[in-house]
């Protein structure tokens, strides 16, 4: 058995001609409005590159000296990641890194190829 917990009249607005049906229409239609430009959004986002985030790895790369002087070690960044595709030909995809307080250090091209939509390129760069 069904019960109605509420009258009718409390969902309509008072001095209103909005009854009920006409009500849970309008709320049909503008929750069918949001789902159907939410889904235009992502669809937009998907046709861009985008960088798996839990693939990104930055390691150490030593390099036998510093500025000429080969007793003192120094290291630079390296760096491996994932990007979904699509990714034209011609992208440049690159690494940036600074040191908080100074600024700019450091920054690398990284090798790109073209990579169509549900396929993904690993690149590898720095170092």
């Amino acid at each position: 058995m069904i019960r109605k917990l509420f009258p009718v009249s409390a969902y309509s607005i008072p001095g209103s001609n909005c009854s009920p049906t006409g009500s849970l229409r309008l709320a049909v239609l503008t929750l069918a409005l949001i789902v159907v430009l939410l889904s235009a959004i992502t669809s937009a986002a998907q046709d861009q590159p985008t960088i798996a985030k839990d693939s990104v790895q930055v390691t150490a790369f030593t390099l036998s000296s510093y500025k000429g002087d080969y007793k003192t070690f120094s290291w630079v960044p390296r760096m491996q990641f994932r990007v979904n595709g699509p990714i034209a030909s011609g992208s440049q995809l690159y690494a940036e890194f600074t040191v908080p307080g100074i600024g700019p250090w450091v920054k690398f091209d990284c090798k790109t190829q073209e990579t169509q939509k549900g396929y993904w390129w690993q690149p590898e760069c720095g170092g």
